[in-house]
């Protein structure tokens, strides 16, 4: 499916304000610039397949930065608790002491997923509303950070 110079300037637009939050300078990224040289004038018509590859590549980076600083600025650790099957367990440790579980659901499955459990492992009573499903990672590990208490 071809996408339009519209649809592609909104998701710019997206990507540009999350990396102006984090710091990370867009304007001199190559993949970026190329995308913005391979977008035609006209809003309405389609862009060319070029694009997407360079989109992803801009995005894993400024992940990539958000992430780092994301964590720098948590200071927490993942520590492997026990695996089976289907899944490895993990707690998530910072300085006030436990504050969430991960499961990484990575065999026998298609595609990996995660299940973040916000709480400590060891005195949570009640799970309800602090448990939910991601597809990486970093959404599961804020989950956990933003419901833990």
């Amino acid at each position: 499916m071809k996408h339009t110079v519209k649809y592609w300037d909104s998701k710019l637009y997206q990507l540009q304000k999350l990396a102006d939050s984090i710091g990370y300078h867009i304007d001199s990224d190559e993949d970026y610039l190329q995308i913005c040289k391979l977008l035609p004038a006209s809003r309405s018509k389609p862009a060319p397949v070029e694009i997407l590859p360079l989109f992803y590549n801009v995005v894993e980076r400024v992940q990539s930065v958000k992430n780092y600083k994301w964590r720098k600025k948590i200071k927490m650790k993942k520590i492997y608790r026990k695996g089976n099957a289907y899944f490895d367990t993990y707690y998530i440790h910072t300085k006030d002491g436990y504050i969430g579980m991960l499961q990484d659901h990575c065999r026998s499955v298609k595609q990996t997923y995660f299940i973040a459990w916000a709480g400590n492992p060891y005195t949570c009573k009640n799970w309800e509303n602090r448990v939910k499903t991601f597809d990486t990672e970093e959404e599961a590990m804020e989950f956990i950070v933003e419901n833990c208490k």
